[in-house]
């Protein structure tokens, strides 16, 4: 791929065009166009680099192997489901008997059927698996009704039972005061706090952008300008963009700044309700070491020596002059 690269080069050349004419034409980015051009593709993942290539060829009308464009995946066909074994594996009704009520004079008709035992069923060598997950996804979804209907039932009985209370009367007066005092608990107070974070991003120039959702599932997008895509997740994201200021980012529809200089590359970036922060940061940032080097002045400062208060009187006191004899 390095040869495609001087080929992209030369063309740019014999064209007259500087890098950032060509990225304004193609609306490629100029350190994507640079890295092609020296052979590092270690900037985005190959997907996106070889789209980068096709549509700088396809302007510079170089030629270039189709080998390089990813293939499409061939999806696996499904297989078909073989009716005559699922036939011969329903059970059939017996003949019907028809017989005659001679009070009514009706003729009714009862099928006789077996039951079948759902264990044999399941056991069967031939019964088609998306039978068994069928039946499976159908019985957990009678349980998950009825357990809610059931919890909703509860819930709205214990409301009525509780929703006043009535507290003893005081009489003032000849008056008698009643104070009643409801209790405003729903059941569905619980569901109108958010449970979760929403990530948008709306981009103004062509951007790679990695999304890690509560450390859990991964989403890789390239966007170009005027599209819009957006993220959920309970807790936390983990952020790596390749063209900071290419987009604007909202955390639940606050907009967020920079995560580092314009054009740059930004990884492992953390996301969570209240803060935004880069987990791979060194401690030591120029904040703390300033504030440490003031710490550190105010204990090493010497103390300044100050005149003393205290007066000195002579141990003993001198005799007066007129007092002397010689």
């Amino acid at each position: 791929m390095n040869d495609i690269g001087e080929k992209i080069k030369s063309a740019r050349i014999n064209a007259k065009l500087s890098v950032k004419e060509l990225s304004d034409k193609t609306k490629v980015r100029q350190y994507v166009i640079e890295s092609i051009e020296s052979g590092d593709h270690s900037v985005m993942p190959d997907v996106y680099i070889k789209s980068f290539i096709k549509t700088l060829c396809n302007y510079l009308k170089v030629e270039y192997d189709n080998v390089m464009v990813t293939p499409k995946s061939s999806k696996p066909k499904k297989k078909k489901f073989d009716d005559e074994k699922i036939e011969s594996e329903i059970p059939k009704p017996k003949a019907v008997i028809p017989i005659v009520d001679d009070k009514l004079n009706l003729k009714t008709n009862i099928t006789q059927t077996f039951s079948t035992n759902f264990n044999d069923l399941f056991k069967k060598k031939n019964l088609n698996k998306e039978r068994r997950y069928m039946i499976l996804n159908s019985m957990i979804y009678v349980v998950l009704f009825l357990a809610i209907v059931t919890a909703i039932y509860f819930g709205f009985s214990s409301i009525n039972k509780s929703s006043s209370r009535i507290e003893n009367s005081d009489v003032l007066g000849g008056t008698d005061t009643v104070s009643i005092e409801s209790e405003s608990n729903s059941l569905f107070s619980f569901f109108e706090k958010p449970d979760s974070l929403k990530l948008t991003a709306k981009a103004h120039d062509t951007i790679w952008i990695r999304v890690l959702s509560d450390g859990k599932s991964i989403n890789e997008s390239l966007l170009k300008p005027g599209m819009e895509e957006s993220w959920s997740a309970l807790e936390f994201f983990i952020v790596d963009l390749g063209n900071v200021g290419g987009a604007t980012i909202f955390r639940n529809d606050e907009k967020l700044p920079l995560f580092g200089r314009s054009g740059t590359v930004v990884k492992n970036i953390k996301i969570t309700a209240t803060e935004v922060l880069n987990i791979y940061a060194p401690k030591n940032d120029s904040a703390r070491a300033a504030r440490r080097k003031i710490e550190n002045d105010q204990k090493s400062e010497p103390r300044m020596i100050e005149q003393s208060t205290i007066q000195t009187t002579p141990q003993f006191p001198l005799p007066k002059r007129d007092t002397l004899k010689f």
